[in-house]
């Protein structure tokens, strides 16, 4: 996976794309509960939800997403697969660089 930043709005913006079809990690919709693919290739994409604001959380980050800056991406308890919901602050909503 590649992830590269650009500067926008003061902060730092990313895009998660990955390497094997470089395609970008974004939400099919950009709604609460809407599953998080991906999908591209990241040049072909369009729209903001394929970007994301790393807000730092401590030593963690929430990343909030730019096609709809109330929804974070999110890990399903149930179900262990990505989506997107509504900031809550739960460790299912918190994630780090290593």
């Amino acid at each position: 996976m590649r992830i590269s930043a650009f500067d926008s709005r003061g902060g730092a913006w990313y895009v998660f794309e990955w390497l094997p079809n470089y395609g970008c990690l974004v939400p099919n919709w950009t709604t609460a509960g809407a599953p998080v693919v991906v999908s591209g290739p990241c040049g072909k994409v369009t729209g903001g939800d394929y970007t994301w604001y790393a807000w730092p959380e401590g030593s963690d980050y929430e990343l909030v997403n730019g096609g709809n800056t109330n929804l974070v991406l999110d890990m399903n308890v149930s179900t262990g697969r990505l989506q997107v919901w509504t900031a809550n602050y739960g460790a299912n909503q918190k994630w780090f660089v290593s």
